[in-house]
């Protein structure tokens, strides 16, 4: 009896250490941002500018605009050169 205890609990051990570590792999993504401010010579910001980005390898060009702060954000870009 003693044995088959101790064999369940390795059991559920191993299966605790499988889930946990596997938590990290879920989490992960195959995207990536860019996100920036964008002034003018006198370091005023400047809303309404265009920005984009190009991705070097495939060409895929990703447009946004910086809003009334001067912020821009550029979300779910493919992992890459740009």
């Amino acid at each position: 009896m003693h044995k088959g205890l101790k064999v369940g609990c390795h059991s559920l051990l191993a299966l605790a250490l499988a889930i946990m570590t596997s938590i990290p792999a879920l989490t992960q993504t195959i995207t990536g941002s860019i996100t920036g401010l964008v002034t003018d010579q006198s370091g005023a910001v400047v809303a309404g500018a265009k920005v984009t980005a190009t991705n070097v390898l495939t060409g895929v060009v990703t447009p946004t605009v910086t809003n009334p702060s001067g912020i821009y954000s550029l979300r779910f870009l493919q992992i890459g050169q740009y």
